[in-house]
Formats: structure tokens, C-alpha cells, sequence
């Protein structure tokens, strides 16, 4: 795949507060430096994505910055212009109960959210929302020194990673 115009002007920021989250939906990419990331999404100060334990539902985003602070994860948040989304978060994240390797990932809801049904991982998403110049910005949160892009995997490493999840519970 190829790297992503915008993942090279990613906006580095020390503090959530320099991000404008007020009325605005925002992509969430958690462990953004690990194969797979997490991904979620925000609208105003509520969260929402699908974990192999559950989901977040309407989570308040200080709450999550306070989780993320101290295990000092490394997260992305792209800007998505409000045309992008199909459908709002509470109503696509009320059909899901959890993730279920080789079936749900935590893709699925922001497929829907978006109407891009093909993505199989995070990045044909993002191409698909910035083709259609829906990306308003990439913030970066935390990263690590030298980080320039998500990294590259594969569904298969996906579905692993959901399995050992499931396993651990």
C-alpha cells in the first residue's frame, strides 16, 4: 500500500487540549506504532470503538486521554470532514456487541460509519477518505521518536492478534 500523503504532516501535539475535538469527528488510531493499531472514533467528547471484551460506547474522551496518558500510548487523530460519516457512531456502535476473530474487527463499525465497506485495514480507509479530500488534519499524540507512518500489516495479523486477545479472556 501506499504511504499516505497526509501520515507525512502529521501535527505533533503534547496535549489533547491543542486539538479542537469540540463538534468535530476524529479518527482514532491507538498504538498507532503497532502492528495492528486500534482504531476508534470521537464525535464532540464522546468515544466509541469495538474491543475484543466489549465496546466503548459514548466514553467520554477525558477519560480516555487520562487511560492513554499514563500508559503513554502513541495515538493518531485524523480530522474527518462531517460529509464523511453515513451514519452517526451511537446508532452504527448500538449493532455490535464485541470483535470476533476472523469475523469482526474494530474496523467494522467505521466502515459502516463511513459507507467504505471494502477496507480491510486502517490504511484503505484513510485512502479511501482522503481521496475524497474527507481528512481535514493528523494530529500525533505521544509518538515515539523517528515515527513517520502507521506500519504495514496484513488482515491475517489482525485476526491473530484478535485470537490471542480472545485467548487471554
Amino acid at each position: 500500500m501506499d504511504q499516505l500523503m497526509l501520515e507525512r504532516e502529521i501535527i505533533k501535539v503534547r496535549s489533547l487540549e491543542d486539538i479542537g475535538f469540540s463538534n468535530s469527528y476524529f479518527l482514532w488510531v491507538i498504538h498507532a506504532d503497532k502492528i495492528p493499531p486500534h482504531i476508534g472514533i470521537s464525535f464532540d467528547d464522546r468515544f466509541f470503538s469495538l474491543k475484543s471484551n466489549g465496546k466503548d460506547e459514548g466514553l467520554s474522551i477525558f477519560r480516555m486521554e487520562s487511560i492513554l496518558r499514563k500508559k503513554c500510548i502513541p495515538v493518531l487523530f485524523y480530522e474527518i470532514e462531517r460529509e464523511a460519516v453515513q451514519v452517526t457512531p451511537d446508532i452504527i456502535f448500538s449493532n455490535y456487541e464485541k470483535t470476533v476473530s476472523g469475523k469482526v474487527t474494530c474496523l467494522e463499525p467505521l466502515k459502516d460509519i463511513f459507507g467504505v465497506l471494502n477496507a480491510t485495514w486502517i490504511k484503505e480507509l484513510l485512502q479511501s477518505l482522503k481521496s475524497k479530500d474527507f481528512i481535514r488534519n493528523c494530529y500525533g499524540w505521544q509518538l515515539p521518536e523517528g515515527f513517520t507512518e502507521i506500519p504495514d500489516y496484513s488482515p491475517a495479523e489482525i485476526h491473530q492478534r484478535l485470537i490471542a486477545l480472545e485467548n487471554a479472556s
